[in-house]
């Protein structure tokens, strides 16, 4: 009987609707300059389920592309280049910048950049990553299920098509 309970048990936490978030859309206003952000991101947990946290935000229609990967990847305001490939398509070198309070996420704003990604995800399945720390490679997927319908108030936000 211990034994059938540990299994089940065991199959429910390896689930992969457990061990995954969802793709969000969140639009907030700041209380104090009224200002509007709008985001869609797939947001990890504190447990690292995922190694990182990918989003791409609209703030008074000015796009970023932000990721947060838990783990040391340089130091501020430092920096690096970020490889992404979506299916089949070219990978894509893309030059990332640390933000000037934080170790472990970064940001582009290269509206040419953030296009041709934005296209690429609503239109695939699978986003895979890479990047190199100054002592290891850091690299993982993402599944892209459920991101186009909610990237609309995004793209809507920043006038992308």
């Amino acid at each position: 009987m211990n034994k059938v309970f540990f299994i089940i048990v065991i199959s429910i936490l390896s689930s992969p609707a457990i061990a995954e978030t969802k793709w969000r859309g969140i639009t907030t206003t700041d209380e104090f300059s009224d200002e509007t952000t709008v985001t869609v991101g797939r947001f990890g947990t504190h447990g690292h389920d995922e190694k990182f946290f990918v989003s791409f935000a609209c703030r008074s229609g000015y796009p970023y592309f932000t990721l947060n990967f838990y783990h040391f990847i340089g130091f501020a305001n430092q920096p690096f280049e970020l490889m992404i490939r979506i299916d089949d398509n070219d990978a894509m070198r893309i030059p990332m910048k640390i933000y000037n309070n934080s170790t472990d996420s970064g940001y582009t704003t290269d509206e040419r950049i953030l296009t041709s990604l934005l296209a690429q995800m609503k239109a695939g399945k699978e986003l895979k990553w890479r990047t190199d720390t100054a002592s290891e490679r850091l690299q993982g997927s993402i599944r892209l299920n459920g991101f186009t319908k909610q990237s609309i108030d995004f793209a809507d936000a920043c006038l992308f098509d």
